[in-house]
């Protein structure tokens, strides 16, 4: 049987002891995604708000959150995706912040939040905390999609960024671009055929 584990501090997933590429190291590795203009301050505060963001609602989801300890900044973002759910009748979730990877196409992620509509269909969502989306976004969730099938045998129906903010609001944005997975592919094999032939 295959040994997956998931190494928090370097954000490294193995097979088998075998290092597999993460869906945002090959994005940004194809370009796909740039963060360089980006000052290095600015981006280290942005991730540091972000994964306590996701953390405060990975907590909520689970029943274990404790409202009192949460910074004041996060209030609201956490209301963003109470006011989701809430809004969409979602109260239990198939997967939340899962580690999987693919057998198949050998490449690994976490998918913020699986949602099992019926016995053959699901829905993925992405939580944002940035001000601004992106279309790999879309390539994003692609994968993720490419995951979730192979791992749960589900059809993945719809594919939703769940942007919170100060607003107390979320911003819901649907990704329908159905070349977004053949991309994504396209891209995971550009990126091994380098590693394997330009060392």
């Amino acid at each position: 049987m295959s040994v997956f584990t998931f190494d928090k501090e370097t954000h490294t997933y193995r097979l088998d002891g075998i290092v597999l590429p993460s869906i945002t190291q090959i994005l940004q590795a194809e370009g796909f995604v740039d963060l360089s203009k980006v000052p290095q301050y600015v981006l280290e505060a942005s991730q540091k708000f972000g994964t306590a963001a996701h953390k405060a609602c990975e907590l909520w989801d689970k029943g274990i959150l404790d409202v009192s300890v949460l910074s004041a900044p996060l209030i609201p973002y956490l209301e963003c995706w109470k006011k989701f759910k809430q809004d969409n009748k979602i109260t239990d979730f198939l997967a939340i912040e899962k580690q999987m990877y693919s057998a198949i196409w050998r490449f690994a992620g976490t998918p913020d939040r699986v949602f099992q509509v019926n016995q053959k269909y699901a829905d993925l969502f992405e939580i944002k905390t940035a001000s601004e989306l992106y279309p790999a976004n879309g390539l994003q969730l692609a994968a993720q999609e490419v995951l979730v099938e192979e791992n749960y045998k589900l059809k993945i129906r719809h594919k939703w960024v769940v942007q919170l903010n100060d607003t107390g609001i979320p911003k819901i944005e649907p990704y329908k671009e159905p070349r977004d997975k053949t991309v994504f592919l396209s891209a995971l094999n550009t990126y091994r055929w380098k590693k394997e032939n330009l060392k």
